[in-house]
């Protein structure tokens, strides 16, 4: 039942979606949005806008205040002509009268109620001529003199300050400060300038308001910055970094010029002497400069009490920067395992997906929400409090695989929506579902005992079970669980398609096509299936709408058994079912716990002793202590079930599809030598023929049967394991 808060932000939230018109409220509509042909490709009459920034900004970090100017040039590369253009400055949305502020009124307290945002913005054109800009909660539209006809481009000039608001505040922040003693402070600066708002073919402007959850949909741009902080500040942004010698001291340069292949702490001392400086004045301001060429967005962090770990990787002869960036106040387990867990993601993604797509990437620990952008990353998992000249620090396994596992979702967003431009706003499942499969994959690469929390087919009963589980094709502000929805389902979908639906390694193929197929392109969801169909040659509308579009899961269930007897029996065949009055109820074993740690083997902590500790060897399976498949055993009295033994010669199966969603049929046959039978029947009976299924399957010899087992390898997202196996005895 919803709450009558809930009932009042949903409803505000429907007047938001009819306020700023422009898409269909239809959710059928958003998941069918596409840009390219039927076979996932960007068609012959694709286009996308495009601009180019040359920002100036200046920032005072003791204020927390930035005021900053641009000329921006839009290349308008449709078949439309513009009357008017949008641009998003999501700060406003702590502003006092914005709808984030009257969703979130009952959350907030006297000290989340500051002053924050952009309070001066003006724009002129390109003669110098003021425009009117006319704002619209989070997004402010301005109305050329002369329209912007089909494949042409005005110039404009915007003037705007901006005030940021600390990470810690109730509305998690994207962009904001964290303090320190003594003066000490970090600042990630992000979505703090005017962005254009995209446009496209499929939905014309993209009006949906930022609220807190669904993130972002963005035009490519190509950008110039320049940065002015004081002088004791190190600065980290998207793209390259263009006059180094003037803004890192000497020995920064010559270790910046010369970096190497192994790791190297990079010199921060506060008290140095810079270049462009003739003496050790911190209140002299030093001016950074940046470039990067089409990408979607543009951020930087900056702070006066930064460690700084680098080091350069060399993939298929592309040398890639790699910067790691946290506090001096002690974060052990970020001295110890970021830059390894920076340099083992994009190596591994590298070979899976293909080209990295940024030649400088730098991590920065920042408190609060972690967030991707181009090329640099907010990561706020932290570990303990500890400076790393201290003794090793006492950490838990949660802990160590948080900030790992942090850093290795915020750097496989590198490819989407990064390298593939994505929707965020519209389609959060799309990024946020491949990007968690993608880190399941690193993370199991990293460690097979990883603390994984998304992707593992047999976790998905803790989202897709509950009573109000959202299908993941919903806004991520209408969901009731966005990690649910967004991250663990999609993975797990994914996953499922991968090990159960498509041949070895398929689907990662049609994922390192997709990228390059894509890169630098726009693409939505529908975009995607339609692709991976085309390069299965498989039809999985079935599995998509399924998986994406309801909230249905994977249950199937063992109705009903029937052994057949070898002929030399004298007994009849045993029929084994649930209501079988004639089945007797095992004894109560006591299972021991089969959770062994998995050969570390070739992972990276196999193959890098120095990032091993205790928790390398303890698996999270935790689910199979009640569960020990190879033993036959299950620690549930009502499936605990009896037969006497004898030969047999085969099984007749009656199944169930409880859950909804279609799913292969693998059945395992445990012997009492050990040994096992496996056979498979695949997910398209379900479509076929009605529920429940009846099978029959001939062995090619005689067997003494231990034990059958639905799903044995947990690899199909099944999430009700109590009905999928029955003992023989």
């Amino acid at each position: 039942m919803l709450n009558k808060s809930l009932c009042f932000a949903l409803f505000l939230l429907v007047i938001t979606f009819d306020l700023f018109a422009g898409i269909d409220k239809k959710h059928d509509a958003h998941i069918n949005l596409t840009l390219g042909n039927d076979k996932g490709q960007p068609g012959e009459h694709y286009w996308q806008q495009k601009l180019t920034y040359k920002i100036t900004a200046h920032l005072q970090p003791s204020k927390k205040y930035l005021t900053a100017s641009a000329k921006v040039t839009y290349y308008n590369n449709s078949p439309d002509s513009l009357t008017k253009l949008w641009f998003e400055l999501p700060q406003q949305r702590f502003k006092a009268q914005s709808k984030s502020i009257k969703l979130n009124k009952s959350a907030l307290t006297k000290d989340d109620l500051v002053t924050a945002g952009t309070n001066y913005l003006k724009v002129f054109d390109k003669s110098g001529k003021p425009l009117k800009v006319n704002w619209h909660d989070t997004f402010f539209s301005i109305e050329p003199a002369n329209e912007i006809k089909a494949h042409s481009q005005q110039e404009f000039t915007f003037e705007w300050d901006l005030t940021l608001v600390n990470r810690t505040h109730t509305m998690r922040p994207r962009s904001g400060y964290e303090l320190f003693e003594k003066d000490k402070m970090l600042l990630g600066v992000a979505q703090w300038f005017p962005r254009a708002v995209a446009y496209t073919s499929a939905i014309k402007w993209s009006l949906t308001p930022f609220l807190g959850e669904a993130e972002f949909s963005l035009e490519l741009a190509d950008y110039q910055v320049t940065l002015s902080l004081p002088s004791d500040y190190l600065v980290m942004a998207t793209g390259q970094l263009q006059n180094p010698k003037a803004v890192l001291s000497t020995a920064q340069y010559e270790q910046w010029l010369n970096l190497a292949e192994e790791p190297t702490f990079i010199t921060t001392a506060t008290a140095v002497t810079y270049p462009s400086m003739k003496q050790n004045d911190k209140s002299v301001d030093k001016i950074w400069q940046f470039s990067a060429n089409n990408v979607r967005d543009f951020s930087f962090a900056t702070g006066n009490n930064l460690l700084w770990q680098s080091q350069k990787l060399v993939i298929k002869g592309k040398p890639i920067r790699l910067n790691v960036v946290f506090p001096d106040n002690g974060r052990w387990l970020w001295s110890h395992y970021a830059l390894a867990a920076t340099r083992h993601s994009v190596q591994y993604l590298s070979n899976t997906l293909g080209e990295f797509p940024f030649e400088t990437l730098s991590i920065i620990n920042l408190s609060g929400i972690s967030m991707e952008y181009p090329g640099i990353k907010f990561v706020g998992f932290r570990g303990p409090d500890n400076k790393i000249n201290d003794k090793q620090a006492d950490y838990s396994r949660t802990e160590k695989y948080d900030v790992i596992g942090g850093i290795i979702h915020e750097v496989a967003h590198s490819y989407f929506p990064m390298k593939v431009n994505t929707d965020e706003r519209l389609q959060g499942f799309f990024d946020e579902g491949i990007t968690s499969y993608l880190s399941y994959l690193v993370e199991q690469a990293w460690n097979p005992n990883f603390q994984s929390f998304y992707g593992k087919p047999f976790r998905v009963f803790e989202a897709s079970k509950k009573d109000n589980y959202s299908p993941p094709y919903q806004f991520a502000d209408e969901v009731s669980n966005k990690l649910d929805s967004h991250y663990h389902v999609p993975a797990v979908a994914f996953n499922v398609l991968n090990q159960s639906l498509l041949d070895d390694n398929q689907f990662h193929q049609v994922l390192a096509d997709f990228n390059t197929t894509w890169q630098g392109k726009r693409a939505y969801f529908k975009d995607f299936t339609n692709f991976v169909s085309s390069q299965t040659g498989k039809e999985l509308q079935w599995f998509w709408y399924h998986w994406f579009e309801t909230n249905k899961h994977v249950d199937l269930a063992i109705d009903h058994i029937e052994l057949l007897p070898s002929k030399k029996n004298s007994l009849s065949a045993i029929a084994i079912g649930d209501d079988d009055t004639n089945n007797t109820v095992l004894a109560q074993f006591k299972v021991i716990d089969p959770t062994k740690a998995k050969p570390l083997a070739t992972s990276f902590e196999g193959i890098n002793p120095d990032k091993q500790d205790q928790y390398s060897y303890t698996s999270d399976d935790n689910e199979l202590s009640s569960f020990n498949w190879e033993n036959c055993l299950l620690d549930q009295k009502d499936k605990r079930l009896v037969a006497k033994q004898h030969l047999q010669t085969g099984i007749r199966l009656q199944l169930s599809n409880l859950g909804g969603i279609p799913a292969p049929i693998v059945v395992k046959v445990i012997l009492n030598d050990g040994t096992s039978l496996l056979k498979t029947w695949p997910e398209k009976l379900w479509l076929l023929q009605s529920n429940p299924i009846k099978l029959v399957w001939n062995f090619e010899r005689e067997v003494n049967i231990r034990c059958i087992v639905l799903d044995a390898d947990r690899m199909t997202g099944d999430v009700d394991r109590e009905n999928n196996l029955y003992i023989v005895q």
